[in-house]
């Protein structure tokens, strides 16, 4: 019996010696809280200016500063997209919006279909009141119908179902593991940044002003340096080839299967039962093709062709280059426009539905 207690004893510690290393790593990783996903939000989500950090995940940045910010602030009106939708301010937006709307900006890289379902559905279920939403739907969001389970774009589990605190940071934790960033998070001086850079295991924070509140930041100097260098902002190493890209010759292929289809009509379904204001937005892209007309016609029939912007075909966006910061996310005044053009098509169809004869 003893030599049985003995044999348990040894095993138990061989065992607890054995994990002694992951429980290190798991305490280091909860302690040092690398990608700022464990400790609870506090009021200022990245810190701007000439620093860098590990990629940020904006799914947890945006709901964790709604979570702070809301009870004080009663927001009402929403902002949803990816990283194209960083550049439509709320205070371009307000113009066209009553006093009363109180606007939050979600957004988040690589923002999925069903990331803007599953947001939507946790607001209406909240009690969220839902007066105005802007939705950013690029072409591509058409083409990412299911949620993403990469480190900075996995979908924080307090909005997604179909995503499990333990996966959200099984995400995390499995990147600490990495050589790289474990040394980084730990030492950062011993760090070789370039190389962490170049492998976009973490990026450099542009100096910007940012709004906590609204979950924005504003790239006002990029915007100025465009506005007055014009193409000239391009002539530079890493963006020339920009100035002499050509328009892709084959077609766009179709975007929405059932899938997407699927979950289209969702969201569709939640806009039209809570929101008597909303519209979805689709910008262009540098000299790519425009939205497939089956798709427009599609995506116009689900959402409601009234509630519709397609300005992907539009070719004087299309082909200037100055309209982007980087060929693919539009600048702040071609959004801005974007917008203009939006709430004009908007008062002019329904002038004529108002002034149009009736038989």
């Amino acid at each position: 019996m003893d030599k049985q207690r003995q044999d348990i004893t040894h095993f138990i510690l061989r065992t607890l010696v054995a994990l002694l290393p992951v429980l290190l790593l798991v305490i280091s990783y909860v302690i040092s809280d690398p990608f700022e996903v464990v400790h609870r939000y506090s009021g200022q989500a990245v810190t701007v200016g000439d620093t860098v950090q590990p990629n940020p995940n904006g799914h947890y940045i945006a709901w964790e500063g709604f979570q702070y910010y809301h009870p004080s602030q009663q927001f009402n009106a929403f902002i949803l997209g990816s990283s194209i939708s960083k550049p439509f301010m709320a205070a371009a937006w307000a113009r066209y919006l009553p006093d009363s709307a109180r606007i939050y900006h979600f957004t988040a890289s690589g923002e999925t279909l069903i990331g803007i379902r599953d947001l939507l559905q946790r607001l209406t279920t909240d009690g969220v009141t839902l007066s105005h939403v802007l939705v950013v739907m690029e072409t591509d969001m058409l083409r990412r119908a299911t949620h993403n389970d990469q480190k900075p774009l996995i979908l924080h589990p307090e909005v997604s179902p179909s995503v499990s605190w333990w996966q959200f940071h099984r995400v995390f934790f499995n990147a600490f593991r990495d050589p790289d960033y474990f040394i980084y998070a730990m030492h950062p001086s011993k760090a070789t940044i370039d190389h962490l850079i170049a492998h976009a295991k973490i990026t450099r924070v542009m100096q910007s002003i940012r709004n906590d509140t609204l979950n924005e930041n504003y790239n006002t100097h990029l915007d100025s340096l465009i506005e007055s260098e014009g193409l000239s902002y391009f002539d530079r190493p890493g963006r020339r080839w920009l100035i002499n890209m050509h328009v892709r010759p084959e077609p766009q292929s179709l975007a929405i299967d059932p899938n997407v289809e699927r979950v289209l009509r969702e969201i569709a379904h939640l806009l039209s039962t809570h929101c008597p204001d909303y519209r979805i937005i689709v910008p262009p892209c540098y000299r790519k093709p425009a939205l497939a007309a089956l798709d427009h016609h599609m995506l116009c029939e689900i959402m409601g062709d009234e509630h519709v912007f397609d300005f992907s075909n539009d070719s004087d966006l299309v082909l200037d280059l100055t309209n982007y910061y980087d060929g693919s996310h539009i600048t702040t005044r071609c959004c801005n426009t974007l917008l203009d053009r939006a709430y004009q098509q908007d008062s002019l169809l329904r002038l004529w539905q108002l002034t149009k004869p009736t038989h």
